[in-house]
């Protein structure tokens, strides 16, 4: 059983509790109530904003990655746009955009050089 399996498992006893206690008229426990609301307003918000991957998607048709750009460009990008974002996180969804062949990568991965990234030619003539 993997971990979003036992979080399922979770949320349904949770309710089943939670309909129990009305059928009972037992006062439910406020903060079973309150993590479940928190849960489903962060999953909305979650999937309105996304995660990296679809806010370098939108960079990527604004332009921004017409010029090279390095993780820590993308970063203070994110960071203009309060989306707070850690930088290897960003890095994988970078490489992931390489693997796609969304993005060119340049560089040595170093301090000297680190990689940087630009739009694929291809695209850019679409």
């Amino acid at each position: 059983m993997n971990n979003q399996e036992s979080i399922k498992i979770v949320n349904k006893i949770e309710d089943l509790l939670s309909e129990l206690k009305k059928q009972l008229e037992i006062p439910i426990d406020k903060n079973v109530v309150l993590s479940k609301i928190t849960r489903e307003k962060d999953k909305k918000q979650r999937d309105y904003l996304g995660g990296p991957a679809r806010q370098i998607n939108g960079l990527i048709a604004d332009g921004f990655f017409d010029n090279y750009k390095t993780v820590n460009e993308l970063w203070k990008e994110f960071k203009k746009k309060a989306l707070n974002y850690n930088k290897s996180v960003i890095a994988v969804s970078l490489m992931r955009a390489v693997k796609k062949k969304l993005l060119i990568r340049d560089g040595e991965g170093n301090i000297k050089n680190p990689w940087k990234y630009k739009i694929n030619k291809i695209l850019q003539a679409l």
